[in-house]
């Protein structure tokens, strides 16, 4: 599936509007410095592109509204200007076509707008895709509040269709990157948006909530210096943030990396399998269709389930017939397990000759990338002060409601992993299959099998499997999968 595939065919963003209950704790201080006054929770609503999730930024006086991807490994945020030849281009020499179709930035049209003096902006994204600009300050308008001075870029040029918005760690930001040293005079870091949410008393604290919702669904939520629990299900669990980058003389993570300790897959007390319990580190990352994983532990994941890697696709490749929708892969973040359903995991290749792939790849690195599939199926908060991410299970049926609780100096209702003070700490010096992860399956539970909403599979009184969107919707007797 190509990332950028359903930009050409997409119109500029659109917000969806989700009739939802909101309760909003006491503790929960909402814009009191914003120009405009709002009881509503700082947050976007996140639109499912299936190739991207993205949400509609207001920047500006008046506003102008720009579509942007968001993108937990860069930090910057930057919108493509008005100016932005490559609007106007079209088509470039690899014949690709690029129409700025998510919406463009006039610096002009704004009255509060203040272009930065300092180091230009310059950054990369994937292998062929770059942005080149500088840097700004303006108004971002959240939800009907308007914060004030906020620093983005502005790319004057920029082969993406559309902006980015970065979330990632300020030691990540283009203008202290030691790659692009030759585009900054000084490395240095600057304030992102949630540490300027809470220098300026907006939030209690650098926090951001993920919630994508299924792969099926639309509706996400965004949400700054807060936690949602409607989002999840059972607990959260934090684990924290590693340093990957520390040899290279980053002195803090300059992105969001765990440890994983295991993966597996589990159907049911008598079939599941461990493919190995060699801790490395997992980048977060919500631009990928793809987790990433070596070799040898992806070949193990896709035999499970019964799929072959299939060279004319470069993907791992099964029949969308065979799919046993009661299987979850299952991930050990240091003593507490993130479940990803077999709904989130298995995409239409062919629907003529009964070909299904897998949303997984195999590269030959000793760490591993979390893609969509996984962060799809988890609800995530990533706390900036603390360098911590808590993570649950999450709960497709709370894409509907709200139960929102600010965030202090701790994660409320989190619960540090087990083996929080034994995380990764340095590269495996090999990758061993195998372990065991299941070593008491009677108190082993897979929470997809303790709710009737899997998202793209739906649990009803028939039994089969039909398509849905691109995609494969299981449709399982309650019996099978509540038993």
């Amino acid at each position: 599936m190509n990332f950028y595939q359903t930009v050409l065919t997409c119109t500029i963003f659109l917000t969806t509007l989700v009739h939802a209950s909101i309760i909003i704790d006491k503790g929960y201080e909402l814009a009191k410095r914003g120009s405009k006054k709002s009881n509503k929770p700082l947050e976007y609503t996140i639109m499912n592109y299936e190739d991207f999730y993205g949400v509609n930024l207001n920047i500006g006086s008046p506003e102008q509204t720009v579509g942007v991807a968001l993108d937990l490994l860069t930090a910057d945020i930057f919108v493509p200007s008005s100016n932005n030849s490559y609007c106007n281009k079209k088509v470039d020499s690899s014949g690709d076509i690029f129409n700025c179709t998510g919406g463009t930035f006039d610096t002009t049209a704004s009255s509060t707008y203040f272009r930065n003096s300092s180091d230009p902006f310059y950054n990369t994204y994937r292998i062929t895709d770059y942005a080149s600009g500088y840097y700004a300050m303006d108004t971002f308008n959240i939800n009907g509040v308007n914060v004030t001075n906020v620093s983005f870029a502005v790319a004057d040029a920029s082969n993406y269709t559309y902006g980015v918005m970065g979330l990632g760690l300020p030691a990540g930001e283009g203008s202290n990157l030691f790659e692009l040293s030759s585009y900054n005079d000084v490395l240095h870091e600057y304030v992102n948006l949630p540490q300027i949410l809470k220098n300026n008393k907006y939030t209690k604290s650098a926090v951001f909530s993920l919630f994508l919702n299924d792969q099926c669904g639309e509706g996400g939520k965004l949400l700054f210096g807060a936690v949602d629990h409607s989002k999840y299900l059972g607990k959260l669990y934090t684990v924290p943030v590693v340093n990957v980058y520390k040899n290279a003389g980053y002195k803090t993570p300059r992105r969001y990396d765990i440890g994983l300790y295991g993966i597996g897959a589990y159907t049911d007390s008598n079939n599941n399998e461990t493919f190995s319990t060699t801790l490395f580190s997992a980048s977060l990352d919500t631009t990928s269709d793809f987790s990433y994983f070596y070799k040898t532990i992806a070949d193990k994941m896709a035999s499970y389930v019964g799929a072959t890697w299939d060279t004319n696709y470069s993907l791992y490749t099964l029949s969308c017939a065979s799919i046993n929708y009661n299987t979850s892969f299952v991930y050990d973040f240091g003593g507490f397990n993130i479940f990803v359903p077999m709904s989130n995991m298995a995409f239409v290749a062919d629907v003529k000759n009964d070909t299904c792939y897998l949303g997984f790849k195999y590269h030959h690195m000793s760490s591993a990338i979390l893609g969509t599939p996984l962060l799809s199926s988890a609800y995530l908060v990533f706390d900036q002060d603390n360098y911590e991410v808590s993570i649950g299970v999450a709960n497709f049926k709370g894409a509907q409601v709200s139960s929102i609780q600010s965030v202090g100096k701790k994660i409320p209702k989190a619960t540090k992993a087990p083996s929080y003070s034994n995380s990764w700490t340095s590269a495996p010096s090999n990758i061993t299959l195998g372990g065991n992860m299941f070593t008491n399956t009677k108190s082993f539970s897979n929470p997809w099998t303790l709710t009737d909403d899997l998202g793209c599979a739906k649990i009803t009184e028939s039994s089969g499997s039909v398509l849905n969107n691109g995609r494969v919707e299981q449709q399982i007797t309650s019996s099978t999968t509540n038993k």
